[in-house]
């Protein structure tokens, strides 16, 4: 299975856009639409460094077509946040413990939200000041779905990669 694996991950990848940009927002639960994109990436990038940057980048592409952010927000997100999740991953995870793989997923979640929110606020010039506390508590749940989604997702992918 491992000899296929980046042409599964790849079908797989598509098929969580589609998911993620027609079904996933009608699911949205105070604004608050998690990322299976993000989860599965996060959870890949844990296991998987081979192609993890370009996998990032090309799944970023896509979801920059599909969203109202100025071009290239998603992407530069997707990267950074892999490159926190691969680099914590190297340095921390030698035997994988269920709580370090969700402090690292957990940090390279949040470096994606982080990333977002500050590049599509500075992309369209407005600080959002009014509704401070109402943001925060969206990230901080969005980064909480998405952690844990991407718990759920790592069993899946260390099948994928052969482990």
């Amino acid at each position: 299975m491992a000899k296929h694996s980046g042409k599964i991950i790849f079908v797989i990848l598509f098929g969580i856009i589609i998911i993620q940009t027609t079904f996933i927002p009608q699911l949205s639960v105070y604004k608050i639409v998690p990322n299976l994109a993000v989860s599965f990436l996060a959870a890949l990038a844990v296991i998987r460094k081979k192609n993890i940057f370009k996998t990032a980048f090309l799944t970023g592409l896509i979801l920059d077509v599909f969203s109202g952010l100025s071009f290239g927000i998603i992407t530069t997100s997707l990267i950074l946040s892999v490159f926190v999740i691969s680099v914590l991953s190297s340095k921390f995870l030698k035997n994988p413990e269920v709580i370090v793989l969700a402090l690292i997923t957990f940090l390279g979640v949040i470096t994606y939200n982080l990333v977002l929110f500050t590049l599509a606020n500075l992309s369209s010039l407005s600080i959002i000041l009014d509704n401070t506390v109402q943001i925060l508590l969206i990230i901080g749940l969005k980064i909480i779905f998405e952690t844990v989604m991407a718990l759920m997702f790592y069993k899946f992918a260390l099948k994928l990669n052969g482990q």
